[in-house]
């Protein structure tokens, strides 16, 4: 297996491909159980209403390919973590959250989890 590498990302085209992937992903595992307004109200976030908070973006690889993203919501709510299927128990979460984590110790996190997310 090739390494997880893991970057913050400013580029506006690798933002768009991570709001991509977490929609994806949302809907593979999420959307199923979540009310129809649910699923509408998680589109309408990753389509234009992420952008009414400060995020900050990081994304996760495996040989080039994007294989997870996770956006810290300022001031410390981990928003939109989201890894793909394919890429699942491989660390990449993990790589994921301790990277975001060297950028954001100086105080605590929260988030709000689906039921499928891991502990």
């Amino acid at each position: 297996m090739e390494a997880v590498t893991v970057r913050k990302i400013s580029d506006p085209a690798l933002t768009g491909e991570c709001l991509r992937l977490a929609w994806e992903v949302f809907r593979e595992f999420d959307g199923p159980d979540c009310t129809p307004e649910g699923v509408e109200e998680f589109r309408d976030f990753v389509s234009f209403r992420w952008k009414e908070q400060p995020m900050d973006f990081y994304a996760a690889f495996i040989g080039g390919e994007l294989a997870g993203t996770l956006a810290m919501r300022l001031p410390g709510h981990i928003s939109l973590f989201f890894v793909r299927k394919e890429h699942q128990g491989l660390g990449v979460g993990r790589a994921l959250m301790d990277t975001m984590l060297l950028d954001h110790c100086d105080g605590g996190v929260t988030v709000n989890s689906a039921p499928y997310a891991v502990g």
